[in-house]
């Protein structure tokens, strides 16, 4: 394993060369995200209408292309970023870049492929509003980031898609892939040196400016609620603001949110199914933005057990807050976060989107031994401080999606309900 940085491109190129793999993974990805668009939705649209047409191919090509190869090309779109990635093998390394330079560079976007597309992203907008628990993190953003385009949908709303025009889509299209807005990625046996004229023949990118999002965040608001009664369950997320990825922290937030809800040997999945069964399922989860992270938890329950979880729930923040983590906890903890991470490393698109977010988000690459140097690093001391820091519920937010919903229901989170406790030295049954 090699990480190799060329500049000489234009923009950054970035390789995590391993000749132990059979195929190759490369994509193109943009620091322009949904929070930076003019028109709610767009990114997302313009992620779709990429696919459609472009100067050289018509959609059917465009996806036919590494699919008759074997390979796949994809994209994803994030409040931070846009991406255009494929699966190749080596030998078809050229025609992936080919293909995605073709993207990138060449997009057409017609009214009709316009008119067919939004209607596609409308009736994927209406699977996440019947989808609880996908509006659930959405009425959480909402909450942390009120009135922030953070806080926005990232597929628009109905209103908001119906205005886009093709002007708007090639407006967008020349913020996204900018050059100077634009990285290149790629992962496994790729020799640096050939990539970089193969990258300067397919990518012809627009010399365009684009600005990045820098509104201010405001103060989160405690919960937003949505009543469904066709559900027999609710569905929450509870969510905090924390430091970005830049941030010395990360560490010790990484493995704190994996002694919370990492696995069914987590603190949470503990108290709450195995020891009490009040939950099916229950997690905890950590993402990092460009100027801010979200530590935050998700949990599907009954109306009758609900009171009584978010008091466990508030138990166990507690419990962390107070410093009742042991040394053998958090030994436990860091060979599970390594041991996940080098597992992690036996997937190439893993290691593409790892080798993206870090130049995205720390702008410099961020080698695995200096990742697992830094979760080595954090003491005991470390942990502690962070649960006391953020496990402090009358700080966090939260979104309820259910039969029934209510303030009073968010009461034993926010006001300290009381549940029958019994100490936690032992998890064992």
């Amino acid at each position: 394993m090699a990480y190799h940085r060329v500049q000489h491109t234009g923009f950054p190129l970035l390789v995590d060369q391993d000749a132990r793999f059979a195929s190759v993974a490369i994509g193109i990805f943009s620091r322009q995200g949904s929070r930076d668009e003019h028109l709610p939705g767009v990114t997302h649209l313009l992620e779709h209408m990429l696919f459609k047409r472009t100067r050289r191919r018509n959609n059917f090509e465009l996806v036919s292309a590494l699919e008759d190869r074997g390979g796949y090309v994809d994209a994803m779109t994030t409040q931070d970023s846009l991406g255009l990635y494929a699966r190749v093998l080596p030998e078809d390394l050229p025609l992936a870049l080919d293909l995605l330079g073709d993207m990138a560079s060449q997009p057409v976007f017609t009214a009709d492929d316009l008119e067919r597309e939004r209607q596609v992203v409308l009736e994927e907008l209406a699977s996440v509003q019947e989808t609880s628990d996908d509006l659930v993190f959405r009425l959480l953003f909402e909450a942390l980031f009120p009135g922030h385009p953070m806080g926005r949908e990232i597929l628009g709303t109905e209103e908001s898609l119906h205005r886009i025009t093709t002007a708007d889509l090639y407006r967008r299209w020349r913020e996204v892939f900018a050059r100077s807005q634009v990285i290149l990625v790629a992962a496994g046996p790729v020799d640096p040196e050939q990539l970089v004229p193969l990258v300067e023949r397919s990518l012809a990118l627009p010399a365009a400016t684009a600005r990045l999002d820098t509104t201010p965040l405001p103060p989160p608001l405690p919960w937003r609620l949505h009543r469904e009664p066709r559900l027999q369950q609710l569905q929450i997320a509870l969510g905090l603001r924390v430091p970005p990825y830049r941030d010395p922290l990360r560490a010790p937030l990484h493995l704190l949110n994996t002694l919370l809800g990492g696995g069914m040997s987590s603190r949470l999945f503990w108290e709450l199914r195995e020891k009490r069964g009040l939950v099916y399922t229950v997690s905890s989860f950590l993402e990092h933005f460009r100027d801010v992270g979200v530590l935050g938890i998700h949990l599907t329950v009954s109306p009758e057990a609900a009171p009584r979880a978010l008091a466990v729930v508030r138990r166990i923040f507690e419990d962390l807050a107070s410093g009742e983590i042991s040394q053998e906890e958090l030994d436990r903890v860091k060979h599970r976060v390594r041991g996940s991470t080098l597992i992690s490393e036996d997937s190439l698109s893993q290691r593409l989107l790892r080798l993206a977010n870090h130049e995205l988000l720390l702008g410099r690459i961020l080698p695995l031994n200096r990742l697992l140097e830094e979760v080595e690093a954090v003491s005991l001391e470390d942990l502690r401080a962070v649960a006391a820091r953020f496990l402090v519920p009358e700080r966090w937010s939260a979104g309820l999606v259910g039969p029934e919903v209510s303030e009073t229901l968010l009461e034993p989170w926010f006001t300290g309900g009381k549940e029958p406790w019994k100490p936690m030295a032992s998890r064992k049954s």
